[in-house]
């Protein structure tokens, strides 16, 4: 999916990325991605951008590696959620 643009952020603007396990293949990882403006007088945050992002983990070569079982269990989405 594309970006989606929200909001410019602003010079002095102090971003936050937040990302949250969508998914988690053999080889890949895909990650809903906000990026929010967080005003620290206010202390309120606007988003600025959300998208989903896959990475590929990937050996020395670039060729297609598994991601450890460890790694699996630790960020495994309950069945509730997909």
């Amino acid at each position: 999916a594309l970006p989606i643009f929200k909001k410019p952020a602003k010079e002095r603007n102090l971003v936050k990325i937040y990302a949250e396990v969508l998914r988690m293949g053999n080889t890949s990882a895909t990650f809903r991605v906000e990026a929010r403006a967080y005003n620290v007088f206010r202390g309120d945050e606007v988003t600025l951008l959300e998208t989903n992002m896959t990475f590929v983990r990937v050996d020395d070569e670039g060729v297609p590696i598994s991601i450890s079982q460890t790694v699996k269990d630790k960020y495994r989405i309950p069945d509730s959620k997909l």
